[in-house]
């Protein structure tokens, strides 16, 4: 499995990997689906690591430990299966030492999905450029499923999850930081109505509008905040497109129910 390579020149491990844990776990691995099911064990440097088939409708009892991923793939194939309605098996402790149950089904395949399985059982890959049909479908009939390429996508994938994660946490610590007198403590921020010309407009003294914020302050801000129109009118019928709101100057009009 192609691996980055860090500034030290040693390759950095993949984030699904087994982890060094000495806890034991009791599995059975129930293959509840037609297709004869290789599970496959993701070692300790992200490696897949077969191991031996399960016939539809057996299982097998297995020994595995906390941390240890699994997959499980068709045998024939190699396409995925999903386990427990997941991409991955990841073992955690049961209550009262009892065995965990990992339960192997199909996936509900798209109509495209299913028909470029029958074609790749039923045509050679040698004869997909003969068949009559579009381009973009004879690269994906030749993009045979693979453990290696699906492993990198859920690396990828929790790669992109753990980062949204530490940029979120980085900007509550930033929030957290600040005063109370510059985080509005309000969400909702009361409006009243203007008895002169029907405009509501925010009663809430610590605002966090362009005007009360310099670091807004610019030409597009000023105009939109001096042209900006907020009203109650009554709800229309509905034309054939549905409701629609027109716009002039940034203007806003909101249906009275």
């Amino acid at each position: 499995m192609p691996q980055e390579v860090e500034q030290g020149g040693e390759p950095s491990l993949p984030l699904v990997r087994s982890l060094n844990n000495l806890i034991p776990i009791h599995a059975v691995f129930c293959n509840r689906s037609p297709r004869i099911v290789r599970p496959v064990w993701i070692d300790f440097r992200g490696e897949p690591r077969p191991y031996e088939d399960l016939q539809p409708g057996t299982g097998r009892k297995m020994t595995t430990f906390v941390g240890h991923p699994w997959m499980f793939r068709d045998a024939e194939t190699d396409e995925p299966l999903r386990v427990n309605c997941k991409e991955l098996f990841l073992p955690k402790p049961a209550e009262g030492g009892q065995a965990t149950f990992a339960n192997i089904t199909l996936p509900v395949y798209s109509l495209k999905e299913r028909a470029l399985q029958v074609v790749r059982r039923l045509v050679r890959p040698e004869d997909y450029r003969r068949l009559e049909i579009a381009r973009c479908l004879h690269e994906e009939l030749e993009d045979q499923p693979n453990v290696l390429k699906d492993l990198q996508r859920v690396n990828h994938r929790v790669e992109q999850h753990l980062l949204e994660r530490m940029h979120s946490q980085d900007i509550h610590d930033m929030l957290a930081k600040k005063s109370p007198s510059d985080v509005s403590t309000s969400p909702h921020r009361p409006l009243e109505q203007n008895e002169n010309n029907g405009m509501y407009h925010n009663t809430s003294k610590n605002s966090s509008s362009p005007q009360n914020m310099p670091q807004y302050r610019n030409e597009y801000n000023d105009r939109a905040r001096r042209d900006f129109r907020y009203w109650l009118v009554e709800k229309k019928a509905p034309t054939c497109n549905g409701y629609s709101f027109g716009s002039y100057k940034t203007s806003l009009g909101l249906p009275r129910v």
